[in-house]
């Protein structure tokens, strides 16, 4: 700021003023070198030129020999005269020389007189003029330097700020390290400690399942023991009851019976809870078991219907074989139920159904070969006359287990009557009968007339029962034409062994299928030895 106020418009003309001065001092000073030096260069020039003209004389003119001795003075003569000669020269040169100087120096006396009175005066202004600059100077020096004392405390201030901010900021790192280190230490313990309670929980769980196995080993023996005893138990009661069990049933048509069974029960425990755990396969399912149901109840006495319904029944079951085994197995299932309760409702009122019910079977059964199992076990399971079988009572059965046994069904009143429970049978051995005479399209029929002959063979075997007349009277009606065409003189020899032997062992409560039965036998009689063409089995 002070060397600013030097050059200030109000001390410009001052300055001017100075700076000529000095000038003009300088430019005299510099002549009076010049004049100094101007005598000593030209002297110094006139001996150089002197001695270049000695030399050039001298190189000019050529000498002829003389005599030595005058040689050597007349060298010696020339010498001397160019030597006076220089000096006299020399000191002329130094005469004006000096006169000049002498000339300028009084000159340069009176310059400098008058210059250093000017001089003075000029000094003296400018002396002034710095006086008053210092004290602007000055002044301005004490306005910034409060100025900058104010900066200065700001800053300090900024300063003392900035280091409390830093103090402030390292004291929370420094908390923050502490806490992540106590955070760490934290959670080293407590890994530790999990550590520790995984490993306990692991020994805790290998006891646990050591105790479990011994147990289970311990429990899977005492079963064993247990099943072993039974099992005698049971072969002793068998042995036993050899000798009263025909009574009840063939022991292999039981065995037989209970292969079909046996299928029925697998579905039941392992593929129908497998296909309702999958939510895919239950959707599927269910839209495919709304088809079977549909066409089931579809079927009616002609062979278009038979066509078609057994054509859709195909599909829906291909369709369920490509989505999974489990779900076609279903299906099956759910078809031979639906059979079932076709026979129920049905056949029992109209016996006439029953034969396009069994073309449908045997078109099922030559496209899905594991039909045919499902089918016989459920119709076993229905109507256990069929294996054949009867129920028996025993003391630790209840007179509801019993009924339950050969097929009574349970309603909100209770058990249904026996009008009803005699219905259902005589639907089932209808279309039993109608199957085993309505050839399969594959000619390879499993449930056929023989199958129809040892059934027949294998009841008038065992003792009747009152529920036997309605089973025979019902087989013979939609049978009995057929068995008569195949078998002949046997079926002749088994109608006179019912007619003269069995129907008088018949119980006296099944006294009107009895009586159905004795006036079939003599129609057959009367008619020589002819029974009439079921009604329905040869539809169109």
């Amino acid at each position: 700021m002070g060397t600013i106020g030097l050059f200030n418009d109000d001390s410009s003309d001052s300055e001017v003023e100075v700076q000529k001065v000095n000038e003009k001092h300088v430019n005299e000073r510099k002549v009076i070198k010049t004049i100094k030096h101007k005598n000593i260069n030209k002297r110094r020039d006139f001996l150089l030129k002197s001695k270049h003209m000695k030399n050039k004389s001298f190189s000019n003119y050529t000498f002829t020999p003389v005599n030595p001795i005058i040689k050597e003075i007349r060298k010696s003569q020339c010498t001397n005269n160019w030597k006076k000669l220089s000096n006299n020269i020399e000191k002329e040169s130094w005469l004006v020389a000096n006169f000049k100087i002498k000339e300028f120096e009084n000159h340069n006396f009176n310059i400098k007189s008058s210059f250093s009175e000017d001089f003075k005066k000029e000094i003296e202004k400018t002396q002034n003029n710095l006086s008053q600059l210092s004290l602007w100077g000055k002044s301005i020096r004490e306005k910034e330097t409060l100025k900058m004392n104010k900066n200065n405390d700001l800053m300090n201030k900024e300063i003392e700020d900035c280091i409390k901010y830093k103090k402030q900021q390292e004291a929370l790192i420094e908390k923050k390290k502490k806490e992540e280190l106590e955070r760490k230490l934290k959670e080293e313990k407590a890994k530790k400690e999990l550590e520790l309670q995984k490993q306990k929980k692991l020994e805790q769980e290998k006891l646990e399942k050591e105790k479990a196995q011994k147990l289970k080993k311990e429990q899977e023996e005492k079963i064993k023991q247990q099943q072993e005893l039974v099992k005698k138990q049971e072969e002793q009661k068998k042995a036993m009851a050899n000798d009263t069990l025909s009574s009840f049933g063939s022991q292999k048509a039981i065995d037989e019976a209970h292969c079909y069974i046996d299928e029925i029960k697998k579905i039941k425990n392992e593929i129908r809870p497998a296909v309702k755990e999958n939510k895919e396969w239950k959707k599927q399912s269910f839209m495919l078991k709304m088809k079977i149901t549909t066409r089931v109840g579809q079927i009616t006495n002609t062979r278009d219907s038979v066509k078609e319904i057994s054509n859709a029944l195909n599909d829906v079951l291909n369709q369920g074989k490509q989505i999974s085994n489990e779900v076609y197995y279903w299906l099956m299932d759910f078809l031979g139920k639906a059979m079932m309760k076709q026979a129920e409702k049905e056949i029992s009122i109209n016996k006439t159904m029953a034969f396009p019910l069994a073309h449908i079977f045997n078109i099922i059964v030559s496209n899905h070969e594991p039909f045919f199992k499902i089918f016989m076990g459920r119709l076993y399971k229905k109507c256990i006359y069929l294996i054949p079988r009867y129920g028996y009572k025993t003391k630790d059965k209840s007179d509801e287990e019993c009924l339950k046994e050969i097929g009574y069904k349970k309603t909100s009143e209770g058990m249904e009557n026996e009008s009803r429970y005699n219905e259902r049978m005589e639907g089932m051995i209808t279309l039993f009968s109608a199957i085993i005479q309505t050839p399969n399209t594959s000619g390879n029929s499993k449930l056929n007339m023989a199958s129809g002959w040892t059934w027949l063979a294998r009841i008038l075997n065992m003792p009747p029962r009152q529920i036997t007349s309605l089973t025979l009277i019902t087989f013979l009606e939609i049978a009995g034409n057929e068995m008569l065409n195949v078998y002949g003189k046997q079926m002749h020899k088994l109608l006179n062994f019912i007619m003269k032997v069995y129907i008088p062992m018949a119980p006296k409560e099944s006294i009107a299928a009895t009586t159905r039965l004795k006036l079939f036998i003599e129609k057959y009689q009367k008619d020589g030895g002819r029974i009439d063409i079921p009604k329905g089995k040869n539809f169109t």
